[in-house]
């Protein structure tokens, strides 16, 4: 399928869903997490599409902003540091307190009880905010 974004006049390409995740469930999210902003949104949109294809320009906005807060690895990064993550989330008006992130990261199975975020995927943002199961 074939999305045009009207905001940024820019289109996303989306494959059919594969199962291209392999292993355990914590190498399969570990293998997602490890994927491209741009790959972790087609990824989500993929799975989720009958319920949130309303919701792909969001992504790509997501997306992009991902792209321009890792002044590190810009498109080639796949996750923000806790900071940065913080930023992302004041961007889009969806400001947390470090407690209610490290919860929220906690509910998506990205970290243990007593572990603190070293990267935040955008995949885990999206599963929170969206109330989806990875695992679909």
């Amino acid at each position: 399928a074939l999305i045009r974004c009207s905001n940024t006049n820019t289109f996303i390409i989306m494959a059919m869903a594969s199962n291209d995740l392999k292993g355990t469930d914590d190498e399969k999210l570990k293998q997602l997490c490890s994927k491209t902003y741009k790959e972790q949104a087609v990824w989500f949109l993929n799975a989720f599409y009958d319920k949130h294809s309303d919701a792909a320009e969001t992504l790509w906005e997501y997306v992009l902003k991902c792209n321009e807060i890792d002044i590190q690895k810009h498109e080639e990064g796949c996750a923000l540091d806790e900071m940065q993550a913080h930023v992302f989330l004041e961007r889009f008006n969806e400001t947390q307190t470090v407690r209610d992130m490290r919860i929220m990261l906690r509910e998506t199975g990205a970290l243990g009880e007593k572990e603190r975020p070293k990267a935040v995927p955008l995949i885990h943002h999206l599963l929170y905010k969206y109330k989806e199961d990875w695992h679909h």
